[in-house]
């Protein structure tokens, strides 16, 4: 059998192949986006429904030794975007009360804890812990002011001594001395409208590692499809986070909210870090509005 030598020949192309021929896409898409990003916790507006009933909204839970602590969640209302978590405390249980949620920790970089939080004078203080679920270590810990009865936003830094991929984020709300105030209509009342801990790192709100990945590829072209055409209005995720509306992904109903956290603005940042060509899907109503904000 004879074997045919083939020889390609490298010191000169007829053309060039198109940097764009290859690309890769970005989409809302069942569980795409907790896998995605860099944020480790979720539902952190609190609009997930409470569906076992302990008052908490979603994959959050009751943090309590108090016999007459309260839960609920409180309906949308001026200064907020949705549902908030609210906790009632009572002086006669003499205990700090708060929410926790399972969560992934990486050690060595910084994290950035932020709150959008109001409450009633006998609460000014909030303690954050950060403890594996194992052995019950604290990984990190703050205390943040809250300034008083109007929403504010606090934001504070914490580091994480060591990695676990099974640690809790507490968040308890540390009530005055008994001795100081007693129970009223109105008295031991905190509400949380948002919580996020956030790797302070340049990886364009990417987990580190699917940045790196994103980055090996190479590719010419990052797409914005799918969910982006079908079910959503990209005038809702444009400009302040906290302003953007929250709602249920429809064509992933599993998946819950809609991450409002990855809309345009970080898509055009995400872009120009990987040093890539954003695409757009469009529809035919939609199209001309948004191709005008892109070439801004």
């Amino acid at each position: 059998m004879n074997e045919a030598q083939i020889v390609i020949g490298t010191s000169k192309s007829s053309h060039t192949v198109n940097p764009f021929l290859f690309g890769h896409f970005v989409e809302d898409i069942d569980d795409h986006m907790t896998a995605m990003l860099a944020y480790p916790l979720r539902n952190m507006d609190f609009e997930e429904e409470d569906h076992n009933l302990d008052g908490v909204s979603g994959p959050w839970y009751p943090l309590n030794t108090g016999k007459h602590t309260q839960y609920a969640l409180e309906p949308a209302a001026r200064g907020h975007g949705g549902h908030s978590q609210k906790i009632r405390l009572f002086n006669k249980d003499r205990c700090k009360a708060g929410i926790g949620q399972r969560i992934q920790l990486e050690a060595g970089i910084p994290h950035r804890m932020r709150l959008v939080v109001r409450a009633t004078r006998e609460i000014e203080r909030v303690h954050v812990r950060l403890v594996d679920t194992g052995n019950q270590e604290v990984l990190g810990s703050a205390e943040l002011e809250v300034p008083g009865h109007r929403w504010s936003e606090v934001v504070q830094q914490i580091s994480v001594t060591r990695s676990s991929p099974s640690a809790e984020l507490q968040v308890w709300a540390i009530p005055l001395p008994s001795r100081e105030w007693e129970d009223s209509a109105s008295t031991g009342m905190i509400w949380f409208d948002h919580i996020s801990l956030l790797p302070e790192q340049e990886t364009g709100l990417l987990k580190a590692k699917v940045f790196d990945m994103a980055q090996a590829l190479n590719s010419g072209i990052l797409r914005l499809g799918g969910n982006y055409i079908s079910l959503y209005h990209w005038e809702e995720f444009t400009g302040p986070t906290d302003l953007r509306p929250n709602y249920i992904n429809e064509a992933w109903e599993q998946a819950g909210q809609v991450h409002k956290y990855f809309g345009t603005d970080e898509f055009i940042a995400l872009c120009r870090l990987l040093r890539v060509e954003p695409q757009i899907c469009v529809n035919s109503i939609a199209m001309a509005r948004w191709i005008r904000l892109w070439g801004r």
